[in-house]
């Protein structure tokens, strides 16, 4: 069985890494204003795929709407 203390050693330099890594991204967020950029970001991320969902469906409701024209037009 291996012993843990053994492991202590091989730990350090992977964990002073992390601990910079992490204080570096904490350093460019910045705290709550970080997070309400990030917030921020994120719904503009998912306003701009909802608004192209809703203009390809105004193309789709537009196309649609010409063929049914062209049905009722064919009836007259």
């Amino acid at each position: 069985m291996v012993d843990i203390n053994a492991t202590i050693p091989l730990l350090g330099p992977i964990s002073s890494t992390v601990q910079e890594v992490l204080s570096t991204v904490s350093l460019l967020v910045g705290g709550i204003f970080g997070i309400y950029v990030i917030t921020l970001i994120v719904r503009l991320i998912f306003f701009k795929k909802i608004l192209d969902f809703y203009k390809g469906l105004n193309v789709s409701m537009k196309r649609i709407e010409a063929k049914v024209d062209k049905l009722g037009k064919k009836r007259k």
